[in-house]
């Protein structure tokens, strides 16, 4: 109990702040490196990262604990790759289009549709994910205030062809708990 927390999104403080409010929570800033240089001269007990870069950079044996997605939620949209080619060019368009992620592309549209109609900008705490199972969609959110005291919660179930429309519909759930007040003390 107790221990010092560094990471570096107002959207993982306010969610760790609502589960955990006994310890201390401190934003730390730099890269990988720098960040886990600062826990290792003792400036934080542990960090609280995107476990993805620690084991881009071969350094997962660092990672003590990784919660669920769905338990402490990342940012919209988080971990999906977008590929940008020429218009013109058809013979690239065909070979990306192999990588593509239906599951992807239709969990994405419900994230992003929620964060573009709470006008989410980079710095505002607002988190969403999407899980589909046959044909149905799920998505949970939320939006923090920006002294992470305040946490609004909301989720759904709707039919994945309609993706848009079920991030549209948690946000206006979010923004009926007052999401946009929360959100213009952020600046988004």
């Amino acid at each position: 109990y107790g221990s010092h927390l560094g990471t570096s999104s107002l959207r993982r403080i306010a969610q760790i702040r609502a589960l955990r409010p006994d310890l201390k929570l401190s934003p730390v800033r730099g890269n990988l490196g720098t960040r886990l240089a600062k826990l290792d001269s003792g400036g934080f007990d542990g960090l609280v990262l995107a476990s993805a870069g620690l084991k881009r950079l071969g350094v997962a044996d660092r990672i003590a604990f990784e919660t669920k997605p769905e338990d402490i939620l990342p940012a919209c949209g988080q971990g999906i790759l977008g590929i940008e080619i020429r218009e013109d060019d058809r013979a690239t368009r065909e070979m990306v289009m192999t990588l593509r992620d239906d599951h992807g592309e239709i969990t994405g549209r419900a994230e992003r549709a929620l964060n573009r109609h709470l006008n989410g900008g980079c710095q505002a705490p607002i988190a969403a994910y999407a899980m589909e199972r046959a044909g149905n969609l799920w998505l949970r959110a939320l939006v923090g205030s920006p002294d992470c005291g305040t946490l609004l919660r909301a989720e759904d179930l709707g039919a994945s062809e309609e993706a848009e429309a079920l991030g549209i519909r948690v946000a206006e759930n979010l923004i009926a708990q007052g999401a946009r007040k929360l959100l213009a003390q952020v600046g988004s």
